[in-house]
């Protein structure tokens, strides 16, 4: 059981532990698994060379990484760091009140491939969140494309995660929320990256404008 105060009227997001953090609260760190610590890093941010978002790890594509992939955090401006540990991390944007969240947590279960334990995780949040808030309603699922961080082993890797987004609702205003959720398992490496963009319904841009943001935001280490 996590013990919290509440904090910022109850809107930080966070994935794996994430009815925690949308009433407010810090999680607790893993009980065990890699230490998956976000970092950040700006250094490649709007110098990656583009890539075919067709090659890469695709969803039903098992092959581990050999070592547990790890976020990386590239926001440029705009950002402040709310909270930062062993295995989350949220970022604010000053300007529209959005919320980022990176997560990673040890995923023990190897009986599932990578995309059904994918799946699995975004209906276990949607249970909770049903559970928990009023207007639950998912208004898209399909996939979203994020890279790894160059590095001499792996140029620019495109990896699938899947991609949902979700209106609810809070007790306290701003009341409407809408939060982007990508997931993706990495079943042979015992882990899941989670990520959550939630907004204030009427803040939350496009599509295009939210995916572009995400994918210049959030890398995946892949050493």
């Amino acid at each position: 059981m996590t013990n919290c105060s509440v904090e910022k009227s109850g809107v930080l997001i966070a994935l794996a532990l994430l009815i925690t953090i949308l009433a407010g609260c810090s999680p607790d760190p893993p009980n065990s698994g890699p230490d998956p610590t976000p970092s950040t890093d700006t250094s490649s941010a709007q110098t990656s060379p583009p890539m075919d978002a067709s090659v890469g790890q695709v969803l039903s594509d098992n092959t581990p990484f050999g070592s547990p992939p790890k976020w990386v955090f590239q926001g440029k401006g705009g950002w402040s760091i709310d909270h930062m540990d062993g295995s989350t991390s949220q970022m604010t944007q000053a300007d529209t009140g959005c919320h980022l969240t990176l997560q990673a947590r040890s995923h023990q279960d190897g009986s599932q491939s990578d995309e059904e334990a994918s799946r699995a995780e975004v209906e276990r949040v949607l249970a909770e969140m049903r559970a928990r808030f009023a207007g639950v309603a998912v208004k898209d699922h399909s996939l979203l494309t994020l890279r790894t961080l160059p590095t001499s082993k792996d140029p620019n890797t495109a990896v699938e995660f899947v991609r949902t987004q979700i209106d609810y609702s809070h007790a306290a205003g701003p009341k409407e929320w809408v939060i982007v959720l990508a997931v993706r398992a990495f079943v042979a490496d015992r882990v899941i990256l989670e990520l959550g963009y939630s907004c204030p319904r009427d803040m939350l841009g496009t599509r295009k404008e939210v995916d572009a943001l995400l994918k210049a935001t959030a890398r995946i280490n892949s050493e």
